[in-house]
């Protein structure tokens, strides 16, 4: 009889632990049919944001595209400023040329004029002082 219980003790703990497993089998199959679910709407997400990427794909080309355009476009602008700079100074001095050269003859009177008052102030000062006149003599 002692054999007998403890085969049945045996059968119990192997039907016990069958049934651990089981559960512990079905609990790991309704998990992974959630994660299977939530893969699936995780991938009908991204399926429906494609439309999108694909547009930002298309921006980020477009503005690749035109970075390199202007990369390509500002030394050569850069260098039509510099020429255009270079063109306006050539004109402002030839029109200042033009423009100053009918004023000569007036700056020429202009120095003519000062350098006689200085010449005169000059002449002022280095003469001898003159003569007190009686009145001034007391």
């Amino acid at each position: 009889m002692e054999n007998q219980t403890l085969l049945y003790l045996i059968l119990g703990v192997l039907a016990l632990a069958t049934l651990i497993q089981a559960a512990a089998l079905a609990g790991a199959y309704l998990a992974l049919k959630r994660l299977e679910a939530k893969v699936h709407q995780a991938e009908a997400e991204l399926h429906a944001l494609r439309p999108r990427i694909e547009r930002l794909g298309d921006v980020i080309e477009k503005l690749a595209d035109w970075t390199d355009t202007a990369s390509v476009a500002v030394p050569a602008m850069a260098r039509d400023v510099r020429a255009v700079i270079s063109r306006a100074g050539a004109v402002a001095r030839v029109g200042a040329f033009v423009l100053a050269r009918p004023l000569r003859p007036i700056g020429m009177a202009l120095a003519v004029w000062k350098g006689l008052k200085r010449s005169v102030l000059a002449y002022r000062e280095m003469r001898p002082k003159a003569r007190l006149t009686a009145a001034e003599r007391g």
